[in-house]
């Protein structure tokens, strides 16, 4: 199965039971749903959480999904964007390739038309330059700008192996981090002694919190639990 798990998707549907249907389905795949059944919610969603994509009706009750979406295109907000809709009508397809969407799926949705959407956007989603990745609550790496953001906003700037090693824990997440992984990515194939990788790791737990990092011993390191 096609898994996106460190990503959180937006819902965007008010069909109550058919939302509650996607979301048990979407669930499957990412890291975590949010549902809106109104665009007003939906802003508040966007406001709060930490979206990565975002699945919309084009029929809303008394509004239209795409003149939202249209919206959220004027304020750049980068965020791969999947129409659902019950018509397959060709002046919504028209509105929806102006619109820069990433997919459009007709009602009923089948599972492998939803994984090919979810494979497009995480394809655009890795094309874009600003892209953040949240480890936890508390931390968000900010991969455009090398550095780490902690949740009071506070604000740490990486070193270029410091860099190296996060993004391998975000390429390869729940993963153990090996010694080999390390000198692959991190020291380029440079042979490097035990000091060197326990300098690494005390500088980035300076950063970003003792207990960030941890230590699987004759293993490696794995970010969290």
């Amino acid at each position: 199965m096609y898994k996106i798990r460190h990503m959180n998707i937006l819902l965007i549907e008010d069909d109550h039971e058919l939302a509650l249907n996607l979301i048990e389905t979407l669930e499957l795949y990412c890291n975590g749903v949010f549902y809106a059944n109104t665009t007003n919610a939906a802003k508040k969603l966007l406001q709060t959480k930490e979206i990565h994509i975002i699945f919309s009706d084009i029929h809303l009750h008394m509004e239209n999904g795409l003149d939202f979406l249209q919206e959220l295109q004027l304020q750049n907000l980068n965020i791969p964007i999947v129409i659902i809709s019950g018509f397959d009508k060709k002046e919504y397809l028209f509105q929806a390739i102006h619109l820069n969407v990433v997919d459009y799926i007709v009602k009923p949705i089948h599972l492998d038309r939803l994984e090919l959407a979810l494979s497009k956007c995480e394809q655009v989603i890795k094309k874009i330059p600003n892209s953040h990745y949240k480890f936890n609550d508390d931390i968000i790496f900010d991969m455009a700008k090398k550095i780490v953001v902690h949740k009071n906003a506070k604000e740490c700037e990486l070193t270029a192996k410091e860099y190296a090693f996060l993004k391998i824990c975000v390429d390869f997440p729940g993963h153990i981090i090996t010694k080999e992984m390390i000198e692959c990515y991190v020291f380029e194939n440079e042979t490097m002694g035990n000091a060197a990788f326990k300098n690494l790791i005390f500088r980035l737990r300076k950063k970003l919190g003792f207990n960030f990092i941890k230590t699987i011993p004759n293993l490696g390191y794995k970010i969290g639990d």
